[in-house]
């Protein structure tokens, strides 16, 4: 017997983990475990992480969430069920305490070349070490990212030392010359320091400060944010350049993380659809491809800290539209407008300096008078137009202090 703590997942969590190889059962038990025995109020009052005893003793992740109505601890991604927890027994002196959790730890390792990997070495082996994470789920290649970080001589962003978030575009984010944009401040901005955020625990549209805030005018921030499809959330992470210089555009950019929660040496890996930073979409295009989650995205109602936990299926009052199309009656009406309409969306295009107030599709449910004016097509044109400015990029800072100067 020896000392130990062990989160041991619920079974409900092991059926949506699926089939686990014969030959990683040791491993993923020995990741469970820590060999300092640990009660719930000593997690949540002073630890940061724990070294599990697998091979190599990979950290676990501890964060403690405070909650109006109670507090929250998980280990990684995983939230400890504090009332089935601290059960603990002991022989010969040693103690032994038991926390169960509600998710499968899942270690980041490849056989038995890389035990514990850093953020960098994660990014040097990635093909091996996401073969074994997850069976059968492996779809993403990051090699155009690593290449990036090579060329830009930034392996000591990841190889840093403490718990940092980084976040790894996958190579199908790179089309339209992305890649060519990566330079040193855009990789910067790709890591949160000092903080390891995983996604179920971590405050959402709250922004944390990246490592592109340094002695430069540039400030980059990165908050993240979630979208719930039916009974599915769909996580991702938003961009905001505040200040940006001739080759960094001030703006947002979303991304949805394809996969997250990769633990790694010196924090947590999320990989993400593309590039965070680099504003290259226009209007057009954001209409076209964006219109699935650019308004409902950050409508996930929050089920944490209330009374009664629901777990495993969040349901939701909100209207679910199909395919998520929830641009697109904006998009359609405009479409709809024949060349005149045609013809504004190029001329939206065309821009250089375009801003656009582009209502969601609840804006035209309903509504009997919007309905009317749409039959009139040249009065309905206007309508539209005036939802476009062709001759100066609004963002929402300039737009707040030209409201709160008019008030004064």
């Amino acid at each position: 017997m020896k000392p130990l703590t062990i989160f041991a997942p619920l079974n409900a969590a092991f059926q949506n983990f699926g089939n686990i190889k014969e030959e990683d059962k040791d491993s993923l038990v020995l990741y469970h475990m820590t060999s300092v025995p640990k009660t719930i109020e000593q997690l949540g009052s002073s630890y940061t992480s724990l070294n599990s005893e697998l091979a190599g003793n990979p950290p676990l992740w501890i964060t403690h969430v405070t909650g109006k109505y109670h507090d929250d601890i998980y280990v990684n991604n995983a939230r400890i069920l504090v009332s089935q927890s601290n059960i603990q027994s002991s022989g010969k002196g040693l103690q032994q305490i038991l926390h169960k959790i509600d998710e499968v730890l899942i270690p980041t390792r490849a056989g038995t070349r890389v035990f514990n990997p850093n953020a960098w070495e994660f990014l040097e082996n990635y093909e091996k070490l996401l073969q074994n994470h997850v069976p059968g789920q492996n779809p993403y290649r990051v090699r155009n990212f690593r290449q990036r970080v090579e060329l830009n001589k930034k392996q000591d962003n990841f190889n840093a030392e403490g718990g940092q978030t980084f976040f790894i575009p996958v190579d199908e984010g790179f089309g339209n010359e992305r890649a060519s944009l990566i330079d040193d401040k855009i990789i910067d901005g790709h890591v949160i320091p000092k903080q390891v955020l995983f996604t179920t625990p971590t405050k959402k549209d709250t922004p944390f400060q990246t490592l592109a805030n340094g002695d430069n005018n540039i400030r980059v921030v990165i908050s993240f944010t979630q979208e719930q499809r039916g009974s599915r959330i769909v996580n991702y992470v938003k961009s905001h350049t505040l200040f940006g210089d001739g080759k960094h555009t001030p703006g947002v950019v979303l991304a949805e993380i394809v996969k997250a929660n990769i633990p790694v040496k010196n924090g947590v890996v999320h990989l993400i659809q593309k590039p965070l930073m680099v504003v290259d979409s226009t209007v057009k295009q954001l209409l076209e491809e964006h219109k699935d989650y650019i308004c409902n995205v950050g409508n996930v109602q929050s089920y944490q800290n209330f009374p009664v936990i629901v777990e495993y299926e969040l349901q939701t009052e909100q209207p679910i539209e199909q395919n998520g199309r929830i641009l697109s009656s904006f998009f359609n009406a405009i479409k709809d407008m024949g060349p005149e309409g045609e013809a504004l969306l190029r001329q939206i295009e065309r821009a250089q300096d375009v801003t656009l107030f582009a209502p969601c599709n609840d804006a035209f449910d309903g509504d009997l008078t919007l309905k009317a004016m749409m039959r009139d097509k040249t009065r309905f044109l206007d309508i539209l137009k005036m939802h476009i400015n062709l001759e100066e990029r609004l963002y929402m800072d300039k737009i707040l202090k030209n409201q709160l100067a008019n008030k004064v």
